[in-house]
């Protein structure tokens, strides 16, 4: 894919605001394009212009930036580079998933044609990068990616992580330690917002699970794509549980559409196993509170 002879600035922008619509959002505000890239709101505003003369972008004050077919081309080669870049250095000379995006904003602007299409065959033609991002291919085609933002997930549903950001290095490092990369298995177990936390369960690859709590900002940077355990409990979601009882309600939707059955269900069945943490029990003669999640009567 050739690219036009363009400034280094006019490359920048349009891959920001290709990633930025790839991802689900629309036109890219001044004020957004001046954070990522660390610049001032003016100064944005004087490229945007030039932009829009070189018939690049489509610039419509107060609702944002759109690619023109031209810049969508250019976008979309300048992000090939960038992900090819990134897989090479991993690949092949053992760089971090955290430390290749800078360099790759580097490398993506000097490499040639040549070069870049030697690194495509060594590398075997890969369709995603280290983070799971896909690569576009040479004709421009872009390959899919199945995976749902992990703060689009109900509480309940799993995945495989699909993909992850690789805006914050520092995310990509925490995300190490806590043991979470492409191809874990994830359960959302609960959503605290108060807290800034989404607790998961995670998958060892010797089947063992373990709670986690990720930050809040894992929500905008992990994606979940279904596999082989969500399709099957959502299979077993669909199968009636019982005499006159319809499938296709998961736990979640029954317990909002039929409360009190599910409450006295729940104490009509057999005790549970006890919880590490211990609960005060009550005192002899009094009655224990009912539980927050059954409504009164």
């Amino acid at each position: 894919m050739r690219l036009p002879s363009l400034s280094t600035m006019a490359e920048d922008y349009v891959k920001l605001i290709w990633k930025a619509s790839e991802r689900g959002g629309g036109g890219l505000a001044t004020r957004d394009i001046a954070a990522a890239l660390r610049v001032s709101a003016s100064t944005v505003s004087g490229n945007l212009r030039k932009l829009d003369r070189d018939g690049l972008i489509e610039h419509t004050p107060y609702y944002g930036v759109v690619l023109t077919p031209l810049g969508q081309q250019v976008a979309v080669a300048m992000v090939r580079r960038h992900r090819l870049i990134e897989t090479f250095l991993v690949q092949r000379l053992g760089y971090g998933w955290d430390e290749v995006h800078t360099e790759a904003e580097a490398l993506e602007h000097a490499v040639s044609e040549t070069f870049l299409d030697r690194v495509d065959v060594d590398l075997g033609h890969p369709t995603h990068d280290p983070h799971g991002d896909p690569i576009p291919r040479a004709d421009g085609s872009v390959p899919d990616s199945p995976g749902a933002l992990l703060g689009t997930v109900a509480p309940g549903a799993c995945g495989t992580v699909d993909r992850v950001s690789d805006d914050d290095p520092s995310l990509l490092r925490y995300f190490d330690e806590l043991g979470v990369a492409l191809g874990t298995h994830l359960r959302v177990e609960q959503v605290r917002d108060y807290a800034g936390v989404i607790a998961v369960s995670r998958r060892s690859s010797d089947g063992s699970e373990s709670l986690v709590d990720l930050p809040a900002a894992a929500a905008t940077a992990i994606w979940l794509a279904p596999d082989g355990d969500c399709r099957a409990a959502a299979a077993a979601a669909r199968q009636p549980r019982g005499p006159g009882e319809a499938p296709g309600l998961g736990v979640s939707d029954r317990s909002r559409a039929e409360p009190r059955e599910i409450c006295r269900s729940t104490q009509d069945s057999a005790p549970r196993p006890a919880l590490s943490r211990a609960r005060p029990r009550a005192a002899a003669g009094t009655v224990p509170r009912a539980s927050a999640r059954c409504p009164a009567g």
